[in-house]
């Protein structure tokens, strides 16, 4: 904008200028003028070859990412824990919790590469390994880099989004084995089922060179990358893993002292199944 208010004052000094201004000035004035017709040019140009973002979906994009982390997240927690015996909500917690920050570091390292870089029509390649790729490539992430997916937000906050997905998948795997799995197996498993699983089901539907994408598949909110995927996984875990002993007929809930209606039972008193499916 104030390139071009300097080329109407220009352009305004130049047609007034022969009344009042000798040859030289004349001159002069077409010089600053021709000269600043380049300086806009090149600009042009400039602007052309840099990427720009859009501001109001990168600040969208920005609070979605938000969203998931403070609000899904711990309400995934809550819910299993609520779901679980007393003697194991902390475990339940903690394990749901730990999951995330798991994958947050797996999807940084290696994961958003494997998932949404350039390779085969069922896994990503090398480009973003610890967001940087090959150094011989150069291919760093920075503020001005895009990704093909999402061309108007810069790469780092779509990357940030799609950690969302990520850790919100495998935390849905998690309810198959709550109370079952030991912590190092649960390590165990996680570490090569967001590898393996979730960024070949990822690439192969989101990424363009991916076989199921470029087969016409559609996946707007994640319905087949993380509720399927880890759906299934999930349903495989469970069968893999023994079966809890069943409870006693008649005992009362875990959670609950008391059965709803039982004499000294507190009336507002909401059941544990009524409050996780509140959450």
């Amino acid at each position: 904008m104030r390139l071009r208010g300097m080329l109407c004052c220009l352009v305004g000094l130049f047609l007034v200028a022969p009344v009042c201004a000798s040859d030289d000035d004349v001159a002069e004035m077409k010089r600053v003028l021709n000269i600043t017709l380049q300086k806009l040019a090149e600009l042009e140009t400039w602007k052309a070859q840099h990427t720009f973002f859009d501001s109001g979906d990168t600040a969208w994009v920005m609070r979605s990412s938000s969203l998931i982390q403070m609000i899904a997240l711990p309400g995934m927690a809550l819910f299993y824990g609520g779901t679980a015996q007393a003697s194991n909500v902390l475990s339940t917690v903690f394990q749901t919790f730990f999951i995330c920050c798991l994958s947050s570091v797996l999807w940084f390292t290696v994961g958003y590469s494997l998932s949404f870089s350039r390779g085969s029509p069922v896994i990503g390649g090398a480009d973003r390994f610890w967001l940087i790729g090959p150094v011989e490539k150069n291919n760093r992430i920075s503020p001005i880099t895009k990704n093909e997916l999402g061309p108007s937000i810069p790469e780092s906050i779509f990357e940030v989004y799609q950690l969302g997905f990520a850790t919100v998948a495998a935390t849905i795997v998690c309810a198959s084995f709550a109370e079952r799995m030991r912590f190092r197996s649960l390590i165990a498993f996680i570490v090569p089922w967001h590898l393996v699983v979730y960024c070949f089901v990822a690439h192969s539907v989101w990424a363009p060179d991916g076989f199921l994408f470029q087969a016409g598949v559609l996946d707007f909110a994640g319905g087949g990358v993380v509720h399927i995927c880890s759906g299934f996984s999930a349903l495989a875990i469970a069968v893999v893993l023994h079966q809890l002993t069943p409870p006693t007929p008649g005992a009362p809930a875990p959670n609950d002292p008391k059965p709803p209606g039982a004499p000294g039972a507190n009336p507002y008193h909401p059941h544990p199944s009524v409050a996780a499916a509140a959450l």
